[in-house]
Order: C-alpha cells, then sequence, then structure tokens
C-alpha cells in the first residue's frame, strides 16, 4: 500500500511539474525586439524599373554600428561612420514594425537574431527600393 501511495504522488509531482513549465508564456514581439543589436549587414537594391535589379549595395556592420530599441517606442541608431539618431518606432502586429514611417517585416526574431526586410515600390516613377537589415546580440 505505501508503495502505491508512494508511486501516486511521485506521478502528481511529475504532472504538476510539467503543467507549471507550460504555463509560461512565450515573449512578446516588443519584449524579444527590447534592447542593443549590433548591426552585420545592411543590404540595399535599387529597382528601375521595378523588376530589374540596377544596383546592389552591401554595408558590413563596423563594431560600433548598433541599434538599441527602447520600451518607450524609441529606437537609437549608433554608428561609427554616421550621425547617431534617435526614430520612433511602433510595432503593427508580430511580423511586422514601423520606423519612422518605414514599413519593414520581421523575418526573423529570436534572442540573438534579428532580420527586418523593407520593400518600398513607387509605381508613378517606375523604381523599388529593397533594404535588408540583419542584426545580432
Amino acid at each position: 500500500m505505501k508503495k502505491i501511495i508512494l508511486a501516486m504522488c511521485c506521478l502528481s509531482a511529475v504532472v504538476l511539474t510539467s503543467c507549471q513549465a507550460d504555463d509560461t508564456p512565450e515573449p512578446t514581439t516588443q519584449q524579444k525586439l527590447l534592447g542593443k543589436w549590433r548591426v552585420q549587414k545592411v543590404v540595399d537594391e535599387y529597382y528601375k524599373p521595378v523588376n530589374t535589379l540596377v544596383e546592389t549595395d552591401e554595408i558590413i556592420g563596423a563594431a560600433g554600428d548598433s541599434v538599441v530599441f527602447k520600451s518607450n517606442n524609441e529606437v537609437y541608431s549608433y554608428s561609427d561612420t554616421e550621425d547617431d539618431g534617435v526614430s520612433p518606432y511602433r510595432i503593427l502586429d508580430e511580423n511586422t514594425i514601423e520606423i519612422e514611417d518605414e514599413i519593414y517585416k520581421i523575418k526573423t526574431l529570436t534572442n540573438t537574431e534579428l532580420y527586418l526586410h523593407l520593400d518600398h515600390t513607387q509605381q508613378a516613377i517606375n523604381e523599388r527600393y529593397v533594404q535588408r537589415l540583419y542584426l545580432v546580440r
């Protein structure tokens, strides 16, 4: 009888422990985004007409190039080669962020990687601009 009671107690402990782990909520996009990100590289593409690639520019981030997303919906950018800046941002949904009136798709967001993709087409002048931002912690 003692063995059955002991087995039931052990089984209850395992079940309760496994249920508690499942109750941990997944961090929100905002929570994952906050903090400092180092610029790994930026890829800019220019198309004219919109389906013909004219120019590609790949910039590797310098040691001091970084962005910091703050909880007050401001993103601070720091650079060894350009002026530092502050821009507003807002998360539109879990896969989309607006940074200073530009809409970026969040292609990857983990604890260590952030990949943002901007695709801006101006039909009136038949031009397209694509920017890919690769950031790491």
